[in-house]
C-alpha cells in the first residue's frame, strides 16, 4: 500500500509537470500488472489525461466515454465526476465545447453533491476556459473568483492552473490587463513543478505586451520550458503562435529540438482539430460567408421581436426556470409567453417584448424598437446568463430556436445554413418586410467573413449531438 501511494504522489507530481508520456507509459504499466478494480479506475482516468497531453485525443475522447458509460451504469458517484470532467476537457481541446458543457454540468453538480472541493475547482477552472473559447466574456471574472477560492483552500496547483488560464483567456477574448497584473499572475506559477503553465503564461505575455518587451529572452525562457515537458495541457494554440512567429530569435541547438518537439506534441494537436472539423463540415458550401456575432456592434438585435417556442414542453419548461428563480426574473412581466397574431392570424407562442431604444447605427428601419423581454441589455440574454453562472450549460434554459441561429435547423441530419447574398431572405413578406435574417450583421453576407459553418460551429455540433441521442 505504501508504494502504491508513493506511486501516486510521484505520478501526481508527473502530472503537474506536464510529463505526460512518462504518465502514459506508467499507468500503462500499472493497468497491465494491477488487478485492483478500485484503483484501475484511478489509473484509468491518469492515463486518459496523460494521452490528452501527448495530443492522442481522440483515443482520450473514446476512453473517457466508455469509462462515463460504465459509472453512469454502475452510479459510482465518486469516481464519475471526475470522468465527467475529464470527459468535458477532452471534448472542449477538440473544439467540441457545446458539448463538452454538457459534462462540466454533470461533473461540477456531482463534486458540490459529495464535497470533493478540489474536483468541483479544478473543474470550474476548465470550464471557465472552455467558455472563454466560446466567447463568454465572464469567465476572466470567474477564473479570478475560483483563484482566490483555491488559495483559501491552500491548492496550490489548482491556484497557478487558474493563473494562467486568467492570462490564455484574456488572449482568447482579446481583452487588456494590466502589464503588472499579468506579471503577478506569471510570478505566481512555479516553473520547476508546473513548467507547462509557466510557459503558456509566457507565451500570453509575449502576445498581450510584445511590442513593448525584451522578446528574445523570454522566448528563450518559453522554450526552455517547453523542452522540459512532453506536451501541454492547456491551449497550446497561442504556444503554437508565438513560436510561428519568434522562433528565429533561438539559437540554433534550441531552434532544432524545438522543431522536433512541435512535430511530436503540437502537430498531432492541430492534425486532430483539422480532423473533427472535416468530419462535421467537409461537404458544406463555405457560403455564405459571415462575421458572426458581436453584440458590441449589434445590440441583440437578433432579439428584438421576442423568439417562438418549438412545442408546448419547452414553454412549460422555460417557465418553469422562471418560478424556481423568481427573484433573478423580476423584471419580467406577469404574462412573458403569449398567442402573437399578425394580420388577424395566431403564428404561435411567443416571448413578449419591451419597448428599447438601441445604439446601433443603421438599424433595420422595418424593425420594431423592442427587446426579448429576457434580454438584460447590451444583447445579454438573462437565461443564459442565470445558466452559465449556475455552473450549467450556457443553452441550458434557452429556446432551441435562440441557441442555434441563425442556422435554419437540419434536413436529415445536415445543417441549414443562413442565405446567401443574392437568396431571398426566408422572412421576406413584401417590400414593408424584406426579410430578417439578411439585415442581422450577424446573418449579412461579408466578402471578409469565414464559411458560416465555422462561426456557428457550436450550435451545429450541439444540434448534431442532440439529434444523435
Amino acid at each position: 500500500m505504501e508504494n502504491r501511494i508513493l506511486d501516486n504522489e510521484i505520478l501526481n507530481m508527473a502530472y503537474k509537470m506536464d510529463k505526460n508520456l512518462y504518465l502514459v507509459n506508467e499507468y500503462n504499466k500499472i493497468l497491465n500488472n494491477d488487478d485492483n478494480k478500485k484503483y484501475n479506475l484511478y489509473n484509468k482516468i491518469g492515463l486518459l489525461n496523460g494521452y490528452i497531453g501527448i495530443g492522442e485525443l481522440e483515443n482520450a475522447e473514446f476512453g473517457f466515454e466508455e469509462l462515463y458509460n460504465k459509472l453512469k451504469d454502475d452510479n459510482n458517484l465518486n469516481v464519475l465526476n471526475r470522468v465527467a470532467i475529464g470527459y468535458g476537457i477532452v471534448l472542449a481541446y477538440r473544439g467540441k465545447l457545446s458539448i463538452a458543457f454538457l459534462f462540466f454540468e454533470e461533473g461540477l453538480i456531482i463534486s458540490k453533491e459529495i464535497g470533493d472541493n478540489w474536483m468541483l475547482y479544478y473543474g470550474r477552472i476548465w470550464r471557465a476556459m472552455a467558455l472563454a473559447h466560446f466567447g463568454e466574456p465572464s469567465s476572466i471574472e470567474k477564473l479570478y473568483e475560483v483563484m482566490e477560492k483555491c488559495g483559501e483552500n491552500n491548492f496550490g496547483y489548482l491556484y497557478e492552473l487558474a493563473s494562467c488560464f486568467i492570462l490564455v483567456s484574456t488572449v482568447i477574448l482579446g481583452k487588456k490587463i494590466k502589464e503588472e497584473e499579468a506579471k503577478i499572475l506569471i510570478e505566481s506559477i512555479n516553473e520547476k513543478e508546473a513548467p507547462g503553465l509557466k510557459a503558456q503564461a509566457l507565451a500570453c505575455y509575449i502576445k498581450l505586451f510584445g511590442v513593448s518587451v525584451e522578446i528574445s529572452d523570454i522566448v528563450h525562457k518559453l522554450v526552455g520550458l517547453l523542452l522540459n515537458c512532453e506536451g501541454i495541457k492547456g491551449y497550446i494554440f497561442i504556444i503554437n503562435e508565438v513560436l510561428d512567429k519568434y522562433l528565429l530569435l533561438v539559437d540554433k541547438y534550441l531552434n532544432n529540438k524545438i522543431v522536433t518537439w512541435r512535430k511530436k506534441y503540437i502537430k498531432p494537436v492541430i492534425d486532430d482539430f483539422i480532423k473533427v472539423e472535416k468530419f462535421y463540415f467537409d461537404e458544406l458550401d463555405d457560403r455564405p460567408r459571415l462575421k458572426g456575432c458581436n453584440l458590441d456592434n449589434c445590440d441583440g438585435i437578433c432579439c428584438y421581436e421576442g423568439v417562438y417556442m418549438n412545442n408546448e414542453d419547452e414553454e412549460e419548461f422555460i417557465k418553469k426556470v422562471v418560478d424556481d428563480n423568481k427573484d433573478y426574473f423580476s423584471f419580467l412581466p406577469e404574462v412573458f409567453i403569449k398567442d402573437n397574431n399578425w394580420n388577424d392570424k395566431i403564428l404561435g407562442r411567443k416571448v413578449v417584448t419591451r419597448p428599447y431604444k438601441t445604439k446601433m447605427k443603421d438599424y433595420p428601419k422595418h424593425f420594431g424598437k423592442t427587446m426579448c423581454s429576457f434580454s438584460s441589455g447590451n444583447g445579454i440574454c438573462s437565461l443564459q446568463k442565470l445558466a452559465t453562472d449556475s455552473d450549467m450549460h450556457p443553452w441550458k434554459y434557452k429556446p432551441k430556436t435562440c441557441w442555434m441561429f441563425p442556422v435554419m435547423g437540419f434536413y436529415f441530419g445536415i445543417p441549414m445554413s443562413p442565405p446567401k447574398k443574392e437568396d431571398k431572405d426566408p422572412s421576406y413578406i413584401d417590400d414593408s418586410y424584406p426579410g430578417y435574417v439578411k439585415y442581422l450583421p450577424c446573418g449579412k453576407e461579408s466578402d471578409k467573413g469565414e464559411p458560416w459553418y465555422r462561426v456557428y460551429k457550436q450550435g451545429i455540433i450541439y444540434g448534431k449531438y442532440l439529434e444523435m441521442e
